[in-house]
């Protein structure tokens, strides 16, 4: 038997086709929802992905698990993000 293809899904449009496309296909899929934030921003909450990510899976039938790397993208991506930011920010005042 071979091993599933693992397929990120954020709940949006092109995750959401390319893991229907794939069960489509005949390919035997899992998809993965990366949690990658904390905070309960008003407008998009990582809760709301999760619900779509979630009625899509159940809706081409299959296995969603959820992965929280909310740590690592604040270590690894946010704060760089941050300190390049700070660099730079005097670049792009107006």
């Amino acid at each position: 038997m071979s091993k599933p293809i693992i397929v990120g899904i954020s709940g949006g449009v092109d995750s959401s086709v390319s893991a229907f496309t794939l069960k489509e296909k005949g390919y035997d899929i899992e998809c993965i929802f990366m949690k990658n934030w904390d905070g309960n921003e008003e407008s998009c909450t990582s809760e709301e992905d999760y619900k779509d990510a979630l009625l899509v899976c159940d809706r081409i039938d299959v296995p969603l698990r959820t992965v929280n790397f909310a740590k690592e993208y604040w270590d690894n991506v946010f704060q760089y993000f941050l300190s390049e930011h700070s660099k730079i920010e005097h670049l792009i005042q107006m």
